[in-house]
């Protein structure tokens, strides 16, 4: 009959499931660590891009100031540049 033990026939039906196992896991712990870099890479343009609004807020707020203050001919007193830096 067969001469293969039954603890080398045991064995063998577990070698094989396990590194199907270890194989799967690697590959699942590699896409696991290129999403986390994606989303520190997507993070740090989101603060840039807040970053950027906030500054364009701040000038569009400057030049609505100096529009108006043009068209007051100079009177108008919203138009005190410690009123634009407050934000």
């Amino acid at each position: 009959m067969n001469k293969i033990s039954i603890k080398a026939r045991l064995l063998f039906l577990t070698a094989i499931p396990l590194v199907a196992i270890c194989i799967l896991s690697a590959i699942i712990l590699i896409r696991v660590f290129e999403q986390k870099s994606s989303l520190e890479t997507t993070q740090e343009r989101i603060l840039e891009v807040e970053s950027l609004a906030k500054a364009i807020h701040y000038m569009q707020i400057e030049r609505g100031l100096s529009v108006g203050h043009a068209a007051s001919g100079g009177k108008s007193k919203r138009c005190d540049s410690s009123y634009t830096r407050e934000g």
